[in-house]
């Protein structure tokens, strides 16, 4: 038996996209691979039932907590990585990247990196010659969902429009959520690695939210006839939305739609200057990148080069018109997204799933570290419990900021259900002409084991 775990850290953005994964990797007639999918960090638990047989960890980012890591290879595992943000950024963050990918000194345990395209291989064999794991270009599945085979045929009803301003517009307070996240590394023993910055308010970005969303206002005044749908991005907080645009009849905010079924309903999308271009692009829905506070070294490269642009209202205005009413496209640049983005012509999630399927495990027995582990891990979640249950009694700082982690987590990870997990598989059937009967069976809360039905 293989086991894949798969670890969901934003529902909207990854939850279709590996469950294609799942799907193929479940597409074979050994009938021997099972899948756990579900909340990433109530995954965790689920290593120790794997533990007991090989198991792939399917990591979706690099983070501060290489323990984990070197606990995953000590329990009969090895971790693959499948960037969620890989590959796409601003030229002011570029070099960040790459400064970032030099410290991973940790990646020792990573045993294969799934890559965008040829460029970010090379980045991480330019930054990580010596290290022991072997990157291959797959592309990334998320950007499968967006082609034309898996667009569900909707009526086309709203001008879509996504936000990026978790700068100014975050979920919780950003100064709090580092004194958190520096509570839980010492926790973790892991003061060592060097801290993350949190993301702060910049005056450019204050800026241009409040143009943003000026323009928006004034497009919904003067656009009567249009309706809007407002997604913003996971990590901001979407009451701001909906208190701004309430009085606003043909302005609807929705913070739960992944991007794809978003864009089977969007004739037009509007942002300023994120991925959910590129998944526009490949969906054949036309995207204006609307910034009326333009810094070229502070934009995502691929999304701004995909998209008509817009400077003021004025500009926004005449490309809609162009765009709805002149038949304005350009649906040529897919030499320029391949740079990014390999997967404009094949599948991603069959190229991950085929690997998956065909690695080959060294065989080990690491039942004393199991043990270890499992002791350590208790030890570690008592000694929390008391530190946590002392700072929710005498800090009500603490009170506060552990509310608005919950409340993140839960519009980051809105809940998972065995019915849409079951319907999606089922939609996956029908797209690709085949009858598999899926078991699924909840693990644990939000998390899901799934196989075939023998």
């Amino acid at each position: 038996m293989k086991n894949i775990i798969i670890p969901i850290q934003v529902k909207k953005r990854e939850f279709l996209s590996k469950l294609l994964i799942t799907y193929a990797l479940l597409n074979n007639k050994e009938k021997k691979t099972s899948v756990f999918i579900g909340n990433y960090k109530r995954l965790q638990n689920t290593i120790y039932k794997c533990s007991k047989e090989n198991f792939v960890y399917l990591l979706n980012g690099v983070n501060h907590y290489p323990n984990f890591y070197k606990k995953i290879n000590e329990l009969n595992g090895v971790i693959h990585l499948l960037e969620e943000e890989g590959n796409i950024f601003t030229l002011n963050n570029e070099k960040k990247l790459r400064e970032a990918e030099k410290m991973y000194s940790y990646l020792k345990y990573i045993d294969k990196v799934y890559a965008w395209s040829d460029s970010h291989k090379n980045r991480w064999l330019k930054y990580n010659k010596d290290l022991n794991f072997k990157v291959k270009v797959t592309g990334n599945p998320r950007f499968d969902i967006s082609k034309e085979k898996f667009m569900r045929k909707k009526e086309k009803k709203y001008v879509l429009i996504n936000t990026l301003f978790a700068g100014v517009n975050a979920i919780v307070n950003l100064e709090s959520e580092k004194k958190y996240s520096d509570f839980l590394m010492r926790a973790h023993h892991e003061m060592n690695i060097k801290k993350g910055n949190v993301i702060r308010s910049h005056t450019d970005e204050e800026n241009l939210y409040i143009l943003f969303i000026k323009d928006i206002k004034r497009l919904a005044s003067k656009k009567k006839e249009l309706s809007f749908l407002i997604r913003p991005h996971p990590a901001e907080n979407p009451t701001t939305y909906k208190k701004i645009f309430e009085s606003f009849k043909n302005i609807k905010v929705d913070e739960k739609i992944s991007i794809q079924e978003a864009l089977e309903q969007a004739i037009l999308t509007i942002h300023p200057g994120c991925t959910t271009a590129v998944e526009a692009y490949l969906s054949k829905v036309s995207s204006i990148c609307h910034v009326p506070v333009f810094d070229k070294n502070d934009i995502q490269v691929l999304p701004y080069r995909l998209s008509f642009k817009s400077r003021n209202f004025e500009e926004l205005e005449i490309l809609i018109d162009e765009i709805l009413y002149n038949n304005k496209k350009d649906f040529s640049k897919f030499e320029e997204i391949k740079k990014y983005v390999d997967n404009v012509e094949y599948f991603s999630f069959d190229k991950i799933a085929k690997d998956l399927k065909d690695y080959n495990f060294k065989n080990r027995n690491n039942s004393f570290k199991r043990l270890k582990h499992k002791f350590l891990d208790k030890k570690f979640f008592i000694s929390s419990f008391i530190i946590d249950l002392f700072k929710k009694i005498f800090s009500k700082r603490y009170r506060d900021l552990k509310r608005e982690q919950i409340i993140r987590e839960k519009l980051k990870i809105p809940y998972l259900t065995e019915g849409e997990i079951v319907d999606y598989l089922q939609h996956l059937n029908s797209i690709f002409d085949t009858n598999y009967e899926y078991h699924v069976t909840k693990e644990t809360d939000q998390v899901f084991r799934i196989g075939l039905k023998i």
